[in-house]
């Protein structure tokens, strides 16, 4: 296995980009973007919008919901990571 899939959202509240939206931020109606990244290679599987956002704040909502799939991608690798080495050693192998 190459890679994860890692998936986020983000949007834009206030002036501010913000990843992974919680009730309030999704309610307060600004646009919203998912997007789901291979982040090693940072190819994009999945990019999705909700409305209109102006190409000047695309980019730093794109950096937070990047960041956000990194970091996801940080914990899943370890756990994945340690969960082979267990299952390796149960086996004997």
């Amino acid at each position: 296995m190459q890679d994860y899939v890692c998936a986020s959202s983000a949007g834009f509240v206030e002036d501010t980009a913000l990843a992974d939206l919680n009730y309030v931020e999704e309610a307060a109606g600004g646009p919203q973007v998912a997007l789901a990244l291979l982040p090693k290679s940072e190819q994009i599987a999945l990019l999705e919008m909700n409305a209109r956002l102006h190409e000047d704040h695309l980019e730093c909502v794109l950096d937070a919901a990047t960041a956000a799939c990194r970091a996801v991608h940080a914990v899943l690798d370890q756990v994945v990571r340690d969960h082979v080495r267990e299952v390796a050693t149960l086996l004997g192998e």
